[in-house]
């Protein structure tokens, strides 16, 4: 027997329904792409406006107010009340009538798990360029042909590091005064461990704010990266029915960190694939890859998954 609810129910054991779905809400897309080309290179790109752009909020406070829903606090009694006040969804639900309020109930509700309160805006510059022999590199290493492309991409969210970046904190009962400030449900997490939020030890998570400032997780107002993409291609290697391509390929995030589900970019975090194809009388294809990640162990699970893969197919 876990005592009465402030329902008027008596709970007999713990039976937390707590339920698990997708949403996928409309997204309204304006924006115009260009294609040119300038010294010879063709150059391409697009940017795009996103009204009330829907950004993925933390799971884990999306966790919490659900237990605070299904009453997994009712034995605490009163401190119950000052336990939600570090409810980041809470605090925000219960300043906004249109979403419904946190606490023990009996009554099914909704966690919406998202936010439209920031528009965003998306950005794509790229280029293409293909040289032959006559191009001194491509003659020095006895290629046939050269590709390589660039791609700079870069997304914008206004004002989620202000209005989301301070994931507030319990209430001092001394003074009734939030010591860290008011603060809203943050979007998703970037780091790979630990939270900033006020009751991460609920869900047996490591605190952040030991070691790091608010906000050091969280996603900023702007953040882009670069994609380069070199190829040679060797036609008939050496007089024979070989053709060999290698490839290389890098990505790399150069400054902040996207909210989900708008980008993907963390500063720092990347990785560099190395890729050779070779063709035998248009019948026989092997490959050979091998794929190496970087960046801060904080920031990716990649570090130590590189990875290496071959294989060999003959068209009839």
């Amino acid at each position: 027997d876990q005592g009465q609810l402030p329902t008027g129910a008596t709970n007999l054991q713990l039976d937390y329904d707590i339920g698990l779905y997708a949403e996928y809400p409309e997204i309204e897309i304006m924006g115009f792409s260009f294609n040119t080309t300038a010294f010879g290179w063709g150059v391409q790109g697009d940017f795009t406006f996103r009204p009330e752009m829907p950004l993925q909020f933390d799971t884990d406070a999306l966790t919490i107010s659900a237990l605070f829903n299904n009453c997994a606090f009712a034995t605490v009694n009163v401190l119950e009340a000052v336990y939600i006040t570090g409810a980041t969804y809470a605090t925000e639900a219960a300043d906004d009538a249109s979403r419904q309020a946190v606490g023990c109930t009996d009554q099914g509700r909704t966690l919406q798990g998202y936010t439209t309160d920031h528009d965003a805006y998306t950005w794509d510059i790229g280029t293409t360029a293909t040289f032959t022999r006559s191009n001194p590199i491509v003659s020095f290493l006895g290629a046939d042909l050269g590709i390589f492309l660039t791609e700079f991409q870069g997304v914008i969210a206004e004002d989620i590091e202000e209005k989301r970046g301070n994931t507030g904190g319990l209430i001092d009962t001394n003074t009734g005064m939030f010591p860290d400030g008011r603060g809203i449900t943050p979007l998703s997490n970037v780091c790979q461990g630990g939270s900033d939020l006020p009751l991460n030890g609920i869900l047996s998570i490591d605190d952040r704010n030991i070691d790091n400032a608010k906000g050091f997780c969280r996603p900023t107002d702007s953040s882009w990266g670069a994609v380069l993409f070199a190829q040679l291609q060797y036609n008939n290697v050496f007089g024979s029915p070989f053709s060999l391509n290698p490839t290389l390929v890098h990505s790399e995030g150069l400054e902040g960190y996207s909210p989900s589900p708008l980008g993907f970019w963390r500063e720092g975090v990347g990785a560099t694939s190395f890729r050779l194809d070779s063709r035998y009388l248009d019948k026989w294809q092997m490959t050979l890859s091998y794929t190496a990640y970087n960046g801060d162990i904080e920031r990716t699970r990649n570090l130590d998954r590189d990875t290496l893969s071959a294989s060999v197919s003959y068209a009839f």
